[in-house]
């Protein structure tokens, strides 16, 4: 029988080849119409993570004499680092700073290039500043973590790279010090933002440059994904800042935005629609090529009848050549999707806030099993019609 249904489908390699390429676009469109619908909603949330922080992120404000203290601010900065809270201070400083930036750390501006510092949107916070927030490197890397010997260092985001090139050393000064300090910028991140604003390793400044370190004020982010409550979190973090650097704090507050999450849920029912609108054209354009090909086969399958076949073996032969047909454009249809997916990562920069997406199986299994069911119930009716074609009529 099945060789009987191979030679069916050489009879005309056309109208198999018009079929199968129908099916085999139907699966390759739910297929990528669902990868599209992946890759949008994580673009989505990739831009509020690096805006606003992954989701869920707490934040709260605190203050201390002691955030001034070398000392104190390292202790409470590996705390965090020790309870692996992922979390990060964003600390505010009592004195603005300006930045005069050089690739020559042997000629240090003189005093009258300090006039012309540059005063740009600084974060002074933490290593694990990144572990709140979303930041793919663009060049270079991150700060030096807490865990580390601590390093005058700063990270520019993308607007500000052209102020702040990689390897270059901004020279730091405040309106009360005029002995500038070199912070080496280490990486470009890509944080999201239009706008210029460079980020300082603040462990490292207060270690190594403390007559331009004084701080009272700083701002506690926190992505927590265990299942506490908000007094459980504040507790837990009034504890650290009681030992490690005794001061106040305020309640602790969700800060990440949550309403792009309604925004996911229209894409998914959007592209979940399109995908079965799309199947459902394929199955369609599937059924009327198979019963359009039975009125060409007329004549043949009256033949067939005549010459002894049984009607179960002429409806095995138009049911068995669709299904097979499926399977073959099936495979076909998977090393094709998977090539594609495979290539996505060479056309993602190497900032890119998302992951590459991975094989979407779960989409690929509904669409071959649709094409396979779409397949058999397209040839029940023409093979129905099949097996009532008179053998006599063959002789018309």
């Amino acid at each position: 029988m099945l060789r009987m249904i191979i030679q069916d489908l050489r009879i005309s390699p056309g109208r198999a080849f018009l079929t199968g390429f129908s099916m085999l676009i139907g699966i390759i469109a739910v297929i990528v119409s669902v990868l599209a619908g992946t890759i949008g909603k994580d673009y989505l949330a990739a831009t509020n993570e690096q805006l606003y922080g992954r989701a869920p992120t707490y934040s709260m404000l605190m203050s201390s004499q002691h955030f001034s203290e070398s000392a104190s601010l390292s202790s409470l900065i590996g705390a965090l680092e020790k309870n692996n809270l992922h979390a990060a201070l964003s600390l505010t400083p009592d004195e603005e700073h300006t930045y005069i930036v050089t690739r020559d750390l042997d000629h240090p501006p003189n005093t009258d290039d300090l006039a012309s510092g540059l005063s740009v949107d600084t974060v002074y916070t933490t290593a694990g500043y990144a572990s709140v927030y979303n930041l793919p490197m663009a060049e270079g890397r991150w700060l030096t973590q807490a865990n580390q010997m601590p390093r005058l260092e700063l990270v520019a985001n993308k607007p500000a790279a052209q102020n702040f090139p990689l390897h270059s050393y901004a020279y730091l000064t405040t309106g009360s010090t005029l002995t500038p300090t070199p912070l080496e910028v280490t990486g470009i991140v890509n944080d999201g933002l239009n706008f210029p604003r460079i980020y300082v390793n603040v462990e490292g400044l207060a270690a190594l440059a403390p007559h331009l370190w004084a701080s009272t004020n700083a701002t506690f982010y926190w992505h927590d994904k265990e299942l506490r409550t908000d007094q459980q979190r504040s507790t837990l973090i009034a504890d650290l800042l009681h030992d490690y650097a005794p001061g106040t704090t305020n309640r602790i507050s969700r800060s990440d935005t949550q309403e792009y999450e309604g925004v996911l849920q229209i894409i998914s029912l959007s592209f979940i629609v399109t995908s079965v609108l799309l199947l459902g054209v394929a199955a369609i354009g599937l059924i009327n090529i198979g019963l359009a090909s039975i009125e060409q086969r007329t004549h043949e399958l009256l033949i067939r009848r005549a010459l002894g076949a049984t009607r179960g073996s002429v409806a095995g032969l138009v049911i068995g050549s669709s299904l097979l047909l499926a399977v073959i454009v099936a495979g076909v249809a998977i090393v094709i999707s998977m090539a594609l997916v495979e290539s996505i990562p060479l056309f993602l920069p190497r900032d890119t806030p998302i992951t590459a997406p991975g094989y979407p199986y779960l989409a690929a299994l509904a669409a071959v099993t649709a094409a396979v069911v779409t397949a058999l119930i397209g040839s029940i009716a023409p093979a129905i019609r099949a097996t009532r074609l008179q053998p006599a009529l063959a002789l018309r």
